[in-house]
This record gives structure tokens, C-alpha cells and sequence, in this order.
């Protein structure tokens, strides 16, 4: 895949699993307790099956074994995919690391034939919608659920 500052960017393993479950959990719990309801953990407990298809594919951000970043390409359809798991640690915010993590998603969305990639998140999520935006990335639609403002993100892709 690609580096960056030291920070390598490849494919999730089965060692990683607590690592990613500990990052993206924290993450929440710390920066968006209020949105919590909108994210269901439960395909962190089996990631490699839940993003283990063929054309799918859950990244990390390891900096010298230590996982700061993820970015998760779900299939949604012969020509959709969707970005999950979008998170950077606080430490490597700010250095381009959540770019790459998105170019990363994007090449191979366009790799495995997507013509379309969606996005989900938290309208509390400023720097992860200021990537995609910078990206291509169109708002869609706007969800109130509960608490929680959900913007709903696209690109087309060729």
C-alpha cells in the first residue's frame, strides 16, 4: 500500500483486531459520546469477516505496530461501495494521515470496479467530512436521528 511519516498503510490482519477495536471505541467515547447510537460496535468484534470480501477491505494505519488510523471499504451493491471505520488517533491528526487513508480507500474502490462511493457520518465529524469534501465527496442528505445529525456523503468514481 503506501506510507507516510513512518506510518505504513495496509490491509487489516487478525492481530490488529483488539488494537482497531480499542482506537475506534476510544475515539468515540472521548470526541462523540452522543453519537455513539449511530455507530453499532458489532463489526468490530468479527472485522475480518464483516470486511473480508472480495471486494472489500478494512485499512489501518500502523506506525511501528501501533494502529492510529482506519478506513473500511463495505460493498453495497455490484457498483457501490461504503467508507466505515473512518478514524484517526488524536496523536496523528493533522499530518495527512486521514488523506491517505481516503485516497487509499478510493484506489481501491476504483481497483475492484465501484462506480460509486458513499459515506456516512456524524455532522460532529468536521475533519473527516473536510477530507472527503477536499475528495470529491457531494452531501447527499441530512438525517436527524434522535440526537444525532447524520450527513450522508457520495463521489463518483470512474
Amino acid at each position: 500500500m503506501s506510507e507516510l511519516n513512518g506510518v505504513r498503510i495496509r490491509r487489516f490482519a487478525p492481530a490488529d483486531a483488539e488494537a482497531v477495536r480499542s482506537l475506534i471505541t476510544g475515539i468515540l467515547a472521548a470526541e462523540y459520546a452522543q453519537d455513539q447510537a449511530a455507530y453499532p460496535a458489532a463489526d468490530l468484534e468479527k472485522i475480518a469477516a464483516v470486511y473480508g470480501g472480495p471486494r472489500e477491505a478494512f485499512l489501518v494505519a500502523d506506525d511501528g505496530g501501533r494502529i492510529v488510523g482506519t478506513c473500511a471499504v463495505k460493498q453495497d451493491g455490484e457498483t457501490t461501495a461504503i467508507l466505515r471505520r473512518f478514524f484517526v488517533a488524536t496523536t496523528h491528526r493533522g499530518q495527512g494521515l486521514g488523506v491517505r487513508l481516503v485516497e487509499e480507500a478510493i484506489a481501491h474502490c476504483r481497483t475492484h470496479g465501484y462506480r460509486m462511493i458513499r459515506i456516512r457520518t456524524s455532522g460532529r465529524m468536521a475533519a473527516a467530512i473536510a477530507v472527503c469534501r477536499r475528495h470529491g465527496f457531494q452531501e447527499d442528505e441530512r438525517i436527524q436521528l434522535g440526537t444525532v445529525h447524520l450527513i450522508m456523503m457520495s463521489l463518483r468514481v470512474s
